[in-house]
């Protein structure tokens, strides 16, 4: 007989199936509320710690805005600014913050100023412009600007000056135009100067040197060379104008023993053109005339060898030959 299955024990397992998804569904909906409910807890506690932190910054602000009026009434203004500058751009007390600034600004921008227009009447450009550039906001600003470009160009003026003194001022000058500060108008016009000045300085100085040392190794053409490659400048141009005529005065003196050795040579002095010629250098093109010369003399001693030979025999003919006549007569 065939077993068949119970109705009754399906319909256990179905509601027991069910129970069980219900079960699970209902611990995953807890589990979301959970979750979703600490994330709101944790924003709301975030909330109200940004906004505590808000209160506290705010209050911190208004602590300084009290001291930096404290210290205004009683006069202590560079007090009074440095506590202003604690405030930040974006708090909510800023514009209260600049109309106090300018009340401490203003009476130290006026002795700022002040001092550095007298350290500029005292030709202390260098100094009068940091003094200016203390003054950084208010009213006396674009004052303070309009003096930091003057006593700018004053000083480039000066530098200018001391560079092109036939004294050879360049250290100076450098000096000089190196104190406009960075972060002024015309840092960027003094800088690119100063690059222009010390490669020309260099460029002579280097030169003025190969010129010297061609000059002393008797090369007169490197000599000429590197005088002639020399800028124009009022201290370089004189230096420059004695290595030329220094080099003439050379090439003369190299030209007059040329000539003292042909004069020699027409006198038929060969030891002495010899000893005159060997005082020329052995750089072109002295050195090609100095060869030459001492080549030629070297055939006029070997000719006049020949011609004293030719002479000696004829000599010693002529004594055998009378002897002979002597004989028979």
């Amino acid at each position: 007989m065939t077993n068949q299955p119970d109705p009754g024990q399906n319909r256990n397992r179905f509601w027991d199936a069910v129970t069980a998804a219900l079960l699970t569904l209902a611990l995953f909906a807890m589990a979301i509320a959970s979750t979703y409910t600490t994330y709101l807890n944790t924003q709301q506690h975030s909330l109200l710690e940004d906004q505590r932190q808000q209160l506290q910054l705010v209050d911190l602000h208004w602590q300084k805005l009290n001291q930096a009026e404290i210290l205004a009434t009683s006069g202590n203004y560079p007090a009074c600014t440095e506590i202003l500058d604690e405030v930040p751009v974006d708090s909510d007390l800023y514009q209260q913050v600049q109309v106090l600034s300018e009340e401490c600004y203003a009476p130290l921008n006026r002795q700022w100023l002040a001092n550095a227009e007298a350290m500029a009447a005292d030709h202390h450009l260098k100094n009068a412009i940091a003094q200016a550039r203390k003054i950084t906001q208010g009213s006396l600003q674009a004052q303070a600007s309009d003096r930091i470009q003057t006593w700018s160009q004053q000083i480039i003026e000066i530098a200018k000056r001391h560079y092109a003194a036939p004294t050879g001022e360049f250290d100076e000058a450098v000096n000089v135009i190196s104190a406009i500060p960075e972060g002024t108008p015309l840092r960027e016009t003094s800088q690119a100067l100063l690059d222009q000045w010390q490669q020309a300085w260099a460029g002579n100085q280097h030169q003025y040197e190969a010129a010297k040392l061609a000059l002393d190794g008797s090369d007169l053409a490197k000599a000429e060379q590197s005088a002639n490659s020399m800028s124009s400048h009022p201290f370089w141009t004189p230096q420059q104008t004695q290595i030329l005529m220094d080099v003439e005065k050379t090439r003369h003196h190299f030209e007059q023993i040329i000539q003292e050795t042909e004069d020699l040579l027409n006198r038929g002095e060969l030891g002495g053109a010899a000893l005159r010629i060997q005082q020329l250098p052995d750089t072109a093109p002295w050195n090609r005339q100095k060869q030459n010369t001492l080549a030629q003399i070297d055939i006029l001693r070997e000719e006049r060898k020949g011609t004293s030979f030719a002479v000696a025999v004829s000599v010693i003919g002529a004594v055998v030959f009378f002897g002979m006549l002597k004989q028979l007569f």
